[in-house]
């Protein structure tokens, strides 16, 4: 399945809090094994005295890596690239849980915001480290990343919190997506941050969930920004829930390019990105999505644009 990867390099961390990549001989790491090129997106090795040294350049590698495999794939085995994202975030998350959490607790903002560099890179590292403690999917660290979105003293780390609990089916989930909301309903732009989290949820089953959101009474659908943090949340980001097997996504997104040009409005082509390149899925997957493809090519009366974007995309 992944037999191009040639060894894992997760980060050892140190006491001074500063990552350093190294490969580690861990044999049940063995089936999916990364060699550092594919890791770090280069075409060599890099020298030890040139890695960086910043905290969010070294969060991102690794964040990277775990995440952007599978974008210069001709076919996307989407499901071994989840299963092998999974064990990966899992076994680094355990094998490091203590020097993780030790990072994680380092980082912590304990002086007033400040959107300063050093602010910025440690808020990213701190909360990339969270991303992976948060693959446990244990209470204590539920209860971390809900003292995170409760507690924050900025936005960045409330909705970072906010996201990761999104994909965890857990009570903290449903306290911490309860308590935005009610802390932030008479703020519209962070509103349009509520929905976005969940529209990018990877919970098992989000898919459900994040159709039935459209009913919700703080959706309106001619409130161009919520729409476009929903839809294109789910649409364009969610690689995962948008593929869901039972193919209730791609019948979800014909719906509404339908809805959409009905309406008289534009804009089709941005919410297309994935289906676009339902070529490269597995048989499945490229059946229901060419079908959902074709029923909005059948159907009487829809735009030129609509029209031309459906039929670029089938043919």
């Amino acid at each position: 399945m992944l037999s191009h990867w040639s060894r894992i390099c997760p980060m050892r961390f140190q006491s001074s809090g500063v990552a350093d990549l190294v490969v580690l001989d861990d044999p049940t790491l063995a089936p999916v094994r990364a060699d550092y090129p594919n890791l770090l997106g280069c075409g060599r090795r890099p020298r030890r005295d040139r890695l960086p040294k910043d905290k969010a350049t070294n969060g991102n590698v690794v964040h990277a890596g775990l995440l952007r495999i599978k974008h210069r794939l001709a076919h996307i085995d989407l499901d071994g690239h989840m299963a092998a994202r999974t064990f990966l975030r899992r076994r680094i998350a355990s094998l490091f849980h203590d020097k993780l959490l030790d990072l994680y607790l380092a980082n912590k903002e304990s002086e007033a915001y400040k959107p300063d560099i050093a602010g910025i890179s440690r808020r990213r590292f701190k909360n990339i480290v969270l991303d992976l403690l948060t693959s446990l999917e244990t209470p204590e660290i539920c209860d971390l990343a809900l003292s995170q979105v409760r507690n924050s003293n900025n936005m960045t780390d409330m909705f970072e919190a906010l996201c990761q609990l999104a994909h965890i089916a857990c009570p903290q989930r449903e306290e911490a997506l309860t308590w935005f909301y009610e802390r932030w309903r008479k703020h519209s732009t962070v509103v349009d941050k509520w929905f976005n989290a969940q529209a990018l949820s990877r919970m098992p089953g989000a898919v459900d969930r994040i159709i039935a959101l459209e009913k919700h009474p703080a959706f309106d659908f001619n409130n161009m920004a919520r729409g476009l943090q929903y839809y294109g949340g789910f649409f364009r980001q969610n690689r995962v829930a948008f593929h869901d097997l039972s193919g209730k996504g791609y019948e979800f997104l014909a719906d509404r390019l339908l809805m959409i040009d009905k309406l008289g409005r534009t804009g089709s082509h941005y919410i297309m990105t994935q289906i676009n390149q339902w070529r490269r899925y597995d048989t499945k997957r490229q059946t229901m999505m060419r079908a959902a493809l074709e029923r909005v090519a059948n159907t009487e009366n829809i735009s030129k644009g609509l029209r031309e974007n459906v039929t670029k995309a089938l043919h």
